[in-house]
């Protein structure tokens, strides 16, 4: 076994440890989770006299899908089986800037056993610009912003496996993710307006950056531990291009920090 795959496999082992400790010792004050009945709600936010609007979702562990598709502002399903762990909707509207969080309350339950269920199922309109921030502990996040007006994005992710879609999301000028542990996948085709940049940090895990074949792009990455697999693209000095870097009246740029694993670049069609 190579050093190189050494040290990846001692810091996945360390993420996991890290995970584990901070898990289970009662010292820090965790509790287990009461399990009770399975619960649905439905939450429906109208837009109001707002003409754009910040959302900020915050979810400790559990399933998180964020769609297109609402009608009014948001339409929102929830599925969980923890009284505590009932989700909190809040909406204001401040000249015209609306403000809508939706959040786990503070809790200091954990599920120590895979009888849990928690699950946020989120549309929003597909008419309003819309400022997001998503921070997720663990879990599986399924977010599609496809067609949405995004106009910045910036998430924040823990342990998990994560599918991030914003293709056709042309008014997307910016954005961040953080990424802590797991498998992520970024689909970033589509046309875009102006020049955009996108920037990621990686953890430990796999990274996938689906790109566009019809829009400059341009991805510089700074390698951790792991390999840089490029398909469709050229070395352009330290970076990556393809071959409509240069040619077309807009360019994305993505800037990827690199942890402990495997980045993939795949140009598409």
């Amino acid at each position: 076994m190579s050093r190189q795959r050494r040290l990846m496999m001692m810091g996945l082992a360390g993420a996991a440890g890290l995970f584990f400790m901070g898990c289970t010792f009662s010292s820090i004050g965790i509790q287990r989770a009461q399990i009770g009945d399975l619960t649905r709600t439905n939450t429906t936010i109208e837009l109001g006299d707002a003409n754009q609007v910040r959302v900020t979702i915050k979810m400790g562990a559990g399933e998180l899908k964020v769609d297109n598709g609402a009608d009014d502002l948001m339409e929102a399903g929830f599925t969980y089986n923890v009284p505590d762990w009932e989700p909190t909707v809040s909406y204001d509207v401040d000249a015209g800037d609306g403000r809508l969080i939706i959040r786990q309350p503070h809790t200091d339950e954990f599920p120590f056993n895979g009888d849990t269920r928690y699950e946020w199922d989120l549309n929003f309109a597909d008419d309003v610009p819309l400022d997001m921030r998503i921070e997720c502990g663990a879990g599986t996040q399924d977010i599609d912003l496809a067609g949405l007006l995004i106009t910045d994005l910036d998430i924040k992710l823990g342990a998990g496996t994560t599918e991030i879609n914003v293709s056709n999301n042309p008014q997307l000028h910016h954005m961040d993710i953080d990424i802590g542990a797991g498998d992520t996948t970024i689909d970033m085709n589509g046309p875009r307006e102006e020049d955009t940049e996108f920037d990621i940090r990686g953890g430990v895990g796999k990274i996938s950056v689906l790109l566009p074949s019809d829009v400059g792009v341009r991805v510089a990455v700074t390698k951790g531990l792991g390999d840089v697999d490029a398909s469709g693209l050229t070395r352009d000095g330290s970076a990556w291009v393809n071959e409509a870097y240069g040619e077309t009246d807009v360019t994305l740029t993505v800037n990827i920090q690199a942890g402990i694993g495997q980045v993939i670049l795949d140009v598409r069609e």
